[in-house]
């Protein structure tokens, strides 16, 4: 005797019984419109897109203002003291957020140790040199473009 699924059984009964079909659709759109209102509920108290830049900019600026290595920062080092290293993806995150700040030259330190410490195959190393060249020719659109006003 073959076993099945009893949530297979329940299903198939909804699925081939067009009146029961219905009531699984009805059962259904019922679910999304909770799920919905509750995912709406929920986005209220998530991050947003201006949150994570802001904290992106301020790990930049964390960097920059009191000289720390981008390599100490991704591995959690903060004055002397171990804290979480940050992910491959999110190095990479603050590259590309302070190429999209117009801050080109930290943009390059962040590209340059995510490539030199990714072993993360979730990341893949061709996002680090596209950030990295776009980085580059940003400088040098900068320094053409201020050699030809001299």
């Amino acid at each position: 005797m073959k076993k099945t699924c009893k949530l297979f059984n329940i299903f198939s009964h909804y699925i081939t019984n067009p009146a029961s079909n219905n009531y699984l659709l009805c059962d259904c759109s019922y679910c999304y419109i909770v799920y919905d209102d509750t995912l709406s509920t929920l986005e209220s108290y998530l991050p947003r897109e201006e949150d994570f830049r802001g904290a992106s900019l301020a790990l930049d600026r964390l960097q920059k203002t009191y000289n720390i290595p981008v390599e100490e920062l991704m591995h959690g080092v903060v004055a002397g003291r171990q804290a979480e290293p940050l992910s491959q993806r999110e190095v990479l995150d603050v590259g590309l957020v302070t190429v999209s700040s117009n801050l080109p030259e930290n943009a390059i330190a962040w590209f340059t140790a995510g490539l030199r410490n990714n072993n993360s195959p979730l990341v893949d190393r061709q996002d680090f040199y596209h950030g990295l060249a776009g980085a580059h020719a940003m400088v040098y659109a900068h320094i053409h473009c201020s050699n030809s006003f001299l």
